[in-house]
């Protein structure tokens, strides 16, 4: 069992272990990290408190920054892009600087009960979507009307050139307005023809 300094990489201390050793001993764990703070200065251990309170203000207004929307790229708004945002690693979140994590996430939260999205990618694909449906309605509803409206049409068509609607839904085809024309044509001149 091994334990590094987060900050810099460094190990500070570690323990063999037999291999049946289980995973959660506390005991040892606690043997391991008493000795990695041995290994650090106690002036750097715990810092002054205008370091902490340095880090603090950073923390603080990267919280804010990411729950008015400001997120960096690739980021959400969540502890991980904050840690990277204020940074700090996010094991000093969850340790030295934990009430300030608990803050964020109780800030969070209120922001979603209250309809307020963080994250404005995640509130563009919400509205991006309710608007595909909105414009997949319209179009089926134009597609209905167009296929209403040429109907109409056709049948108004036939019904000019006394075809009724039930013989052009059965199947029947309009007769085309140029052969009725030469139809009519045809039936002057023989009745003319016929008349000398």
């Amino acid at each position: 069992m091994l334990c590094f300094l987060d900050a810099t990489g460094e190990a500070l201390a570690g323990m063999l272990r037999p291999g049946n050793a289980g995973s959660n001993t506390a005991a040892d764990h606690i043997t391991v990290l008493e000795q990695a703070l041995t290994q650090i200065p106690e002036q750097l251990r715990y810092g002054d408190e205008q370091q902490r309170r340095h880090i603090e203000a950073g923390i603080r207004a990267a919280m804010d920054r990411l729950l008015r929307g400001n997120l960096p790229p690739g980021g959400r708004c969540d502890v991980k892009t904050l840690a990277a945002a204020a940074a700090v690693t996010r094991n000093s979140l969850y340790t030295t600087y934990s009430r300030l994590k608990d803050e964020f996430e109780r800030r969070r939260e209120r922001q979603r009960d209250a309809g307020v999205t963080a994250d404005p990618r995640q509130a563009q694909i919400a509205r991006l979507k309710a608007d595909n449906a909105a414009l997949r309605e319209r179009l089926a509803d134009r597609d209905t009307t167009i296929a209403h409206l040429t109907a109409l049409r056709t049948t108004r068509a036939c019904n000019k050139d006394g075809v009724t609607p039930d013989l052009y839904l059965s199947g029947r085809e309009c007769p085309q307005e140029e052969n009725t024309h030469d139809n009519h044509d045809d039936g002057l001149h023989s009745r003319g023809d016929a008349g000398e």
